[in-house]
């Protein structure tokens, strides 16, 4: 079985309904099959349920990317600025290996991006106390608590981003559920389309259902 996108799916859907809506003759002929004005009619909701659906989704999904996007230039920005500072409080403090353990400045930086930020958050958060020493190594107070704020803002995008996440595939669900019932519903009226059509395949062909050519 040939499987299409959702969005030719809900092309053809609408086709096969506006048509359908649109057309005395084809509404006359499925009536005579319990698919009245009514029946159309309620598959036309699920269509819009779907299309509206689909809709949130792809806005949910633009926001996650778009999250995705100010949190890593947000995170490169900090992270440079950290390195700087380190290099600086490591020559500020090189010979006192009691604040060098505090700051975690001895050994690798953490590899894993929530391990460097709560290293990197854990060291501006100590800091603070030092900014006079820092100060003397060109690291001044106002830019060691610009850099703090912007680790908190990095936290808080990450909090944006997990929600977000959330949001898209609770709406990706809610989408694929009424998507399955859409599917059912045009399955069956393509079944009764056939069958209430089966001697004007023209009409077939106005709601978009393929008729084979005849075998000679």
């Amino acid at each position: 079985m040939k499987k299409y996108t959702i969005s030719a799916e809900m092309a053809m859907a609408q086709i096969a309904i506006e048509n359908s809506l649109q057309h005395t003759r084809i509404q006359k002929k499925l009536a005579a099959y319990n698919y009245d004005r009514k029946k159309v009619l309620e598959g036309k909701s699920l269509l819009q349920e779907v299309q509206m659906l689909q809709s949130v989704k792809q806005d949910k999904y633009g926001k996650q990317f778009e999250t995705a996007d100010a949190l890593k230039s947000q995170t490169q920005e900090v992270k440079s600025l950290y390195r700087k500072h380190v290099r600086s409080a490591r020559l500020a403090f090189e010979k006192q290996r009691g604040i060098m353990e505090q700051l975690q400045l001895s050994g690798r930086r953490k590899g894993d991006v929530m391990g460097l930020l709560e290293q990197i958050y854990a060291f501006y958060s100590k800091i603070e106390m030092f900014t006079e020493e820092m100060g003397k190594y060109n690291v001044g107070g106002e830019e060691l608590t610009q850099a703090k704020a912007m680790v908190e803002a990095i936290y808080a995008i990450r909090q944006q981003q997990m929600q977000s996440k959330g949001d898209a595939q609770d709406a990706t669900q809610k989408r694929d559920e009424k998507r399955r019932a859409l599917q059912a519903w045009v399955a069956q009226f393509k079944r009764v389309a056939r069958v209430a059509l089966h001697d004007e395949p023209q009409l077939l062909e106005v709601l978009g259902i393929m008729v084979p050519s005849a075998r000679v």
